[in-house]
């Protein structure tokens, strides 16, 4: 171990810089899971063997059925009610994937911009939190 004003250098140093590796990368993989999904929706416009069978299905409930809360959980005693179902059509439904797909990316590019201040040319919008 050698010693230079008070900071020891050694093994443990290689320890730090792994760590905070290690730590960074945790702090992103939460925002690479969004650009892979939104990716994943953006492909799904133009490679139609990639969507389910029930891509442009869609369907509203209603979010007022009876409900209990049991320690800040909020559980349904019954299946909420379905307002409307059925199925967009194509171009509906692509413009809904298309537009999901971006907006994830777009938080995740700017959920890495504000943990690594990669890439600098995107700003940084979560600067404040």
């Amino acid at each position: 171990m050698i010693s230079l004003r008070g900071i020891e250098w050694g093994a443990g140093f290689c320890d730090i810089a792994l760590k905070s590796q290690v730590g960074q990368f945790v702090r992103i993989i939460f925002f690479v899971a969004f650009i892979a999904y939104g990716l994943y929706a953006i492909l799904e416009v133009f490679f139609p063997p990639l969507r389910s069978p029930d891509f442009n299905r869609g369907e509203i409930d209603e979010e007022t059925g009876p409900t209990i809360n049991i320690m800040g959980w909020k559980k349904a005693l019954t299946p909420p009610r379905v307002l409307a179902s059925g199925y967009m059509s194509e171009r509906v439904a692509c413009s809904v994937s298309l537009g999901f797909g971006t907006l994830l990316i777009a938080i995740g590019v700017f959920g890495i911009r504000h943990v690594t201040g990669v890439p600098g040319w995107v700003p940084d919008l979560f600067s404040r939190f």
